[in-house]
């Protein structure tokens, strides 16, 4: 969830290449170590990079070795540096980085492609189980994004697998997971599938080369449970990514934008990664027509992401180079949004957010208390194996300080 707004240096908030967009979600903080090292990029080097981003290069800074592996230690955070390569490859000599430079970027998106490579196999092992149970599936975030709107999936790391199903199969679909070795770290499902959207799943044999899983039966539990749409128009709307070595269908382009937009607002705020900006950028050019664009209006009303769209596409025209179709340009005539979701924004919007203001947002009217009961404990007192796998202990009997651990970090920074 979005908090304290980032502490940024005087010199920063005026000149730095970023600064055009920070407004639009005022407690935006950059993932890293430390946090929002990003923001501590040279104004030159930054331009550099956003003008790769923004396919309009311009001449590499004059700086210092030392200063080029940091800009790549931060960009790492960021998942973009893949992406970089790729583009700066193909640019004359003299718009390209230093010989060492771009040395260390082509290990890093080498790296990657392998990494692709073994999560694909992870992945069509998962889909193969799904479908001989007959369960369908759509995959989701970096995996399906890599594959449908990025020239390589290699250019679109990603740190885990996220699979929707719908709610009625969700059981089934665990036991399929449980059946391919993979371990449940709680069952929210059961304890509340009003207030939770999905469960984790992580590999017992071979975690190192097996990504943790994620199964959803939504997109997300924010901004109010109540919407005008649900799961099954997701399905009805699908789309086939028929590349190789196997095909496999995902949301399309449009709710795929809204899931992402959704997911950088209310749920990627604290650790904010650029490659999810571009991921916007993608996706909207890939809206060929007046009417995909009139569809993304609609459906970002209903689901209640109105202003998370508004907000991320500001983004990616900021920091990628996104142009609009004329006719969209403008958000003053957008559809308006909801209520709902207008009080929701204002909570992640406020500076001194509290964790109040943050469990209110997962809150639905129409759930009763037993329920809001359970689902406050759990947030409290998740499962042990959960615990195990998110705040390791050093010794088994030291697992209530890891309980302490996760309390202690909601005060100093709190998430969902």
């Amino acid at each position: 969830m979005l908090i304290d707004a980032p502490s940024i240096p005087a010199q920063v908030k005026s000149t730095h290449p970023l600064n055009n967009t920070l407004h639009l979600l005022p407690n935006l903080k950059f993932c890293g170590e430390p946090r929002n090292a990003i923001l501590g990029i040279s104004d030159d080097l930054l331009n550099y990079v956003l003008s790769i981003l923004k396919a309009d290069p311009i001449l590499p800074p004059q700086v210092s070795m030392t200063e080029w592996f940091e800009l790549l230690s931060i960009l790492n955070s960021h998942w973009i540096v893949p992406l970089l390569y790729w583009h700066v490859a193909k640019l004359p000599d003299e718009f390209r980085p230093p010989g060492p430079v771009l040395d260390r970027m082509r290990t890093a998106f080498q790296w990657s492609r392998s990494s692709c490579f073994q999560l694909e196999k992870q992945l069509e092992e998962i889909l193969s189980a799904f479908k001989d149970k007959e369960i369908r599936v759509l995959v989701m975030k970096g995996p399906a994004l890599g594959k449908m709107v990025y020239p390589d999936p290699a250019l679109r790391p990603a740190s885990d697998l996220d699979i929707l199903v719908k709610p009625d199969q969700v059981v089934h679909s665990r036991a399929v997971l449980e059946g391919l070795g993979y371990k449940c770290l709680g069952k929210r499902f059961e304890i509340s599938r009003d207030f939770y959207n999905d469960e984790i799943f992580i590999k017992q044999k071979n975690q190192k080369h097996n990504r943790q899983v994620e199964l959803h039966w939504d997109l997300h539990r924010f901004s109010g449970i109540e919407r005008d749409v649900g799961v099954a128009d997701l399905f009805d709307r699908a789309a086939e990514a028929n590349a190789a070595p196997f095909s496999f269908e995902a949301l399309g382009p449009i709710d795929a934008l809204i899931h992402r937009a959704v997911s950088n607002a209310f749920d990627k705020g604290t650790s904010m990664r650029m490659i999810w900006v571009y991921d916007v950028k993608l996706l909207a050019e890939h809206l060929a027509t007046p009417d995909d664009w009139r569809a993304l209006q609609e459906r970002s009303v209903a689901w209640r992401a109105r202003l998370a769209v508004e907000h991320s596409l500001k983004m990616a025209r900021g920091w990628a180079g996104l142009q609009l179709p004329e006719e969209f340009e403008d958000f003053s005539v957008w559809p308006e949004p909801t209520q709902i979701e207008v009080k929701s924004w204002a909570k992640i919007t406020q500076k001194n957010q509290g964790l109040t203001s943050l469990f209110s947002l997962h809150m639905d009217n129409t759930s009763g208390l037993l329920e809001k009961v359970r689902y406050y404990f759990h947030l409290l007192f998740p499962s042990s194996d959960y615990i195990r796998s998110s705040y390791p202990p050093s010794n088994k009997w030291l697992l209530p300080l890891s309980y302490v651990h996760r309390w202690w970090r909601w005060i100093k920074n709190p998430v969902s």
